[in-house]
């Protein structure tokens, strides 16, 4: 009867043990893997890494927004400039455009199509060209085949990632114009990286129909 005792007594801490043991050990394993995830960096989402093609059809179906109104307005306006501003982090939800249209027949003023992306809210303005943009030159949209997004991410490539990196104290955001080069006879993007005080501290030019970059 003793020895049952004791076989059962050494049963019970043996098990006992091995279930602390067991237990210590999963306990270890799931700290190590959540060091692991810890020490791993955190991906940053935004316009630097979207894919383009995913915003296709938002920026078609602004641009065609942008005409109608345009037109309706005007009848004989037509594209002389795209206006692009984002926020320092870079998210589609801080975009607003300004598409800006020009006639012939109107010496005095631009008309200005404004609107938020996320939401899609627009606002509507004849602005005078000494205020806002100035006299521009309607826009070949037949050579104009890179959107603001392929720019940024051809600007990020060309230097614009290495200034971000080395100025992210002073990084206050993007400012990216379409308009064309007098001297090229072509639509270009201007991409314009800038400080505190929006002051301009990285500037990129794009060709506008082949994303390629023609000089800082």
């Amino acid at each position: 009867m003793i020895l049952a005792i004791v076989a059962l007594i050494v049963a019970i801490v043996w098990n006992y043990a091995e279930t602390a043991i067991k237990n210590k050990q999963e306990k270890a394993k799931q700290e190590q893997e959540q060091q692991v995830v810890q020490s791993q960096p955190e991906e940053i989402i935004n316009l630097t890494n979207l894919k383009i093609e995913d915003f296709k059809q938002l920026f078609d179906e602004e641009y065609a927004l942008a005409n109608s109104k345009a037109i309706e307005a005007v009848p004989n306006n037509r594209l002389c400039g795209i206006e692009v501003n984002i926020a320092s982090s870079l998210e589609p939800a801080t975009v607003n455009s300004r598409y800006i249209y020009t006639t012939s027949s109107e010496a005095r003023d631009n008309w200005v199509f404004t609107i938020q992306q996320s939401s899609q809210a627009y606002i509507r303005a004849s602005i005078p060209k000494e205020d806002y943009a100035g006299n521009l030159t309607q826009i070949d949209t037949q050579k104009w085949q890179t959107s603001y997004l392929a720019a940024l991410q051809a600007a990020e490539k060309a230097g614009g990632l290495q200034w971000r990196e080395t100025n992210l104290s002073n990084f206050n955001g993007m400012r990216l114009t379409l308009k064309t080069d007098s001297a090229k006879k072509k639509p270009v993007w201007e991409v314009v990286y800038l400080g505190n005080f929006d002051v301009a501290n990285f500037i990129i030019t794009l060709d506008a129909e082949t994303g390629k970059a023609l000089g800082t």
